[in-house]
């Protein structure tokens, strides 16, 4: 079983002063198995076009990631 947890941040402008309004960086962070962690990967992705969302840009990648070598990490399934 996988745990994780999402961020998202906004983007500050150039001058210091605020933030940018359509800007954002997106965090995913996901360990597994979430009762006794044997693998944790972060997914950092700075000022995504997609969305302004971490579910929508980096936990698809985390996903995929994840799915791409899950096998190797052995990682029992269920877990």
């Amino acid at each position: 079983k996988i745990a994780g947890k999402t961020g998202t941040a906004q983007v500050a402008k150039s001058d210091g002063v605020g933030y940018l309004d359509d800007l954002s960086n997106a965090t995913a962070i996901g360990f597994a198995p979430y009762d006794d962690p044997k693998f944790i990967m972060i997914v950092k992705l700075e000022e995504p076009q997609v969305s302004t969302y971490a579910s929508y840009t980096s936990v698809p990648v985390w996903q995929d990631i994840f799915l791409a070598i899950k096998d190797d990490l052995e990682i029992q399934k269920g877990n």
